[in-house]
């Protein structure tokens, strides 16, 4: 495959087109046309739980230290607590996206 300037999407449609094997996440593999995936199967998926998982695909969130609005580490705090409901409840075309955070994660200041 030759390199190319990479958008969202283009490693399924390469994939569906030249029978290659991708990793994709949930957001990108429900975005997806129909016809960018009609050649593709779903082989693994992570888990939700596992935090050794190898296909969990963690996010996180960082504030600066320096000059911390207070509304950035209320958002964080938010996330990382009532706001985890709101991201395991997030779906696209009726199929839930993300999951919430597997362990525990406490807010700390350094």
């Amino acid at each position: 495959m030759q390199a190319k300037n990479i958008i969202k999407g283009t490693a399924l449609q390469e994939a569906n087109e030249q029978g290659y094997y991708t990793l994709t996440d949930r957001g990108i593999w429900n975005w997806a046309d129909p016809d960018k995936r009609k050649n593709l199967r779903v082989f693994c998926e992570a888990g939700d739980t596992n935090p050794n998982d190898i296909l969990l695909n963690p996010c996180v969130a960082m504030v600066r230290k320096t000059s911390l609005p207070i509304e950035a580490m209320q958002f964080v705090e938010w996330l990382a607590n009532p706001g985890q409901a709101f991201v395991e409840e997030y779906k696209l075309h009726g199929v839930r996206l993300y999951s919430k955070a597997p362990i525990p994660k406490y807010i700390t200041s350094a």
